[in-house]
């Protein structure tokens, strides 16, 4: 057995893993849709006419003849490039990623988070461009 390969190759994958640096805009992003009414004086243009938008977004929703029964859904895609999230990180996101649940302008929302990792993308990017349908390995496979 080479115990320095396996330690060499432990060590690679470990470093395609996030870290908890990962996660520092996961918490900003929830806090941000809490208080959609307290948007901080120093956020960006962008994030201000997100809020706006999300907004707006609602209150269409609101007007709508399902409104009262089903919550207005929000869904952040966490786009992490890397294979994965160490386990301090993977503590840190699941406790930052449980579903949410708050009421804004009296309209009930519902916030979830679906991670989605390089690998993920390399995958949906392949089958996207894999028209003819084959495997990695360049079989026809019309399933």
């Amino acid at each position: 057995m080479n115990h320095g390969r396996r330690s060499a190759a432990s060590a690679f994958f470990n470093s395609l893993l996030g870290d908890s640096t990962y996660l520092a805009d996961l918490p900003r992003i929830r806090h941000l849709l809490e208080h959609l009414n307290d948007v901080p004086k120093e956020a960006n243009q962008r994030v201000q006419e997100f809020i706006k938008e999300v907004g707006i977004a609602i209150h269409r929703y609101n007007a709508s003849s399902i409104a009262k029964e089903t919550p207005f859904e929000i869904t952040i895609f966490f786009c992490c490039l890397s294979n994965g999230l160490t386990k301090q990180a993977a503590e840190e996101y699941a406790r930052f990623s449980a579903p949410l649940n708050i009421t804004w302008s009296n309209q009930a929302i519902h916030v979830s988070t679906f991670p989605i990792f390089i690998d993920e993308l390399i995958a949906e990017r392949w089958r996207e461009s894999n028209t003819d349908w084959r495997t990695a390995n360049g079989e026809r496979d019309d399933v």
